[in-house]
């Protein structure tokens, strides 16, 4: 496995001072686009890095009692550069607002992750996976919020910067065109 990762996080340099992508700096720029869609992330959580473990990607807390964050891509992803791209982007948005392990993340989170990856892996690595269950329900619910309001994210975040913490009625007046429907759906707890 180490020659694979090898392509993750050892870069070599092309020229005139450049040097090539890796995992690393991919996640310091996605998190710099992430915020130029949902404002600046909670500077509170320290970011400890990228590893890869067992079959689902997550942002993990490890158990110090400190505010850490790990991002954890899936063994398979540390063979395809592309997937390893596809999940730290989706990752790299929840590092916006980090719930702990005690807050679980809402159906307007996990939606706004997903449209999040899909832009940002095939900008960079032309790569693309259809969503699926349960991820594309609340991702074009997400769709259908900011096509009603381009700068929802945004205004949403100001009057609650915490997004496991954003509720209907915060929607509502963040958007005020948004059907209760809509505003609930995208407030229900993402199924685990």
């Amino acid at each position: 496995m180490v020659g694979i990762l090898k392509n993750h996080f050892i870069t070599r340099h092309l020229n005139n001072g450049v040097y090539a992508w890796t995992l690393t700096t991919y996640l310091g720029h996605f998190i710099t686009k992430a915020e130029s869609i949902a404002a600046k992330r909670d500077l509170s959580w320290t970011i400890l890095g990228i590893e890869f473990y067992g079959n689902t990607p997550m942002t993990y807390y490890p158990h110090t009692g400190e505010k850490h964050v790990v991002i954890r891509l899936s063994e398979k992803a540390a063979g395809n550069r592309g997937q390893a791209t596809y999940q730290l982007a989706h990752e790299a948005m929840h590092l916006i607002s980090p719930g702990g392990p005690e807050n679980r993340a809402l159906s307007f989170e996990e939606g706004l992750c997903t449209r999040f990856q899909d832009a940002v892996a095939w900008e960079y690595e032309k790569y693309s996976s259809p969503a699926k269950d349960p991820y594309a329900g609340p991702k074009a619910d997400v769709d259908q919020l900011l096509g009603l309001n381009p700068s929802a994210i945004m205004d949403i975040r100001a009057l609650e910067p915490r997004l496991w913490l954003v509720t209907p009625e915060i929607i509502q007046r963040a958007v005020p065109k948004v059907t209760n429907v809509l505003a609930e759906r995208l407030c229900s707890k993402f199924p685990t």
